[in-house]
């Protein structure tokens, strides 16, 4: 566990030793459009590595730990971390958050609460792509995961649940969006790839002879010509 710094010289990487005070399993690091470094701790938080001087060593970092938002449920208290627009934002238990610099504490982003007002969910993972965020969640109190897209609108980003419906369900453990559009996501099953540009047919009408229909007592409810009977 922990995190350790390398720095390229002329000929070869050089190794600069692990940094002091950072003893968690690590899940992601991030940087930003103002060269901002963020880590993501397996189980809760998340850190803000800063530097302190020019030049080599691991003593030239310093980090600033980001404490989850409390939550008086007891939900998990795990961080996700990716940027949106420049700026780094956290997925958590109960939506977005973004880090407000005079308190440095962790506060709802406006932009995404009317995604979760109505119904909690951990945001297990979140990319910016061309259309907006994907995000992958799973329902609090149902345990339900979804994989959708939150696009921007002017009160809000909002979700359009028109797409990825067939993967409902599916464990996501990676997101990335291509600049083209082009969405990946990798689960446990597989590899799958989404392409806004392919067109979708729509669904033609199936047609059926039916020759009989009957109840699970095998009571005969119709056969022969004619319309079927209706069902319940």
């Amino acid at each position: 566990d922990g995190l350790a710094s390398m720095r390229q010289g002329h000929e070869r990487w050089i190794e600069e030793g692990k940094l002091p005070g950072i003893d968690d399993e690590i899940h992601a690091l991030v940087s930003d459009a103002h060269g901002g470094a963020w880590l993501g701790f397996a189980l809760a938080d998340a850190g803000h590595l800063i530097s302190t001087a020019a030049g080599s060593g691991g003593g030239s970092w310093r980090m600033e730990r980001i404490e989850s938002p409390p939550d008086p449920t007891g939900a998990s208290r795990f961080l996700s971390l990716a940027t949106v627009g420049t700026d780094i934002r956290f997925g958590s238990a109960r939506g977005i958050y973004r880090l407000d610099g005079s308190s440095q504490r962790l506060l709802p982003d406006d932009r995404f609460r009317q995604l979760f007002d109505a119904t909690p969910q951990q945001v297990l993972l979140f990319r910016e792509g061309p259309a907006g965020v994907w995000m992958y969640t799973v329902d609090n109190l149902r345990g339900g995961k979804s994989t959708n897209l939150a696009v921007a609108s002017q009160e809000g980003y909002r979700w359009d649940t028109s797409l990825l419906q067939a993967m409902t369900g599916k464990s996501i453990s990676a997101i990335y969006a291509d600049p083209d559009g082009v969405t990946w996501f990798g689960a446990y099953d597989r590899l799958y790839r989404h392409n806004p540009a392919t067109a979708i047919l729509p669904a033609a009408p199936i047609r059926a002879l039916l020759r009989m229909v009957s109840t699970h007592t095998r009571q005969v409810s119709g056969a022969g010509a004619g319309s079927a009977p209706a069902t319940t």
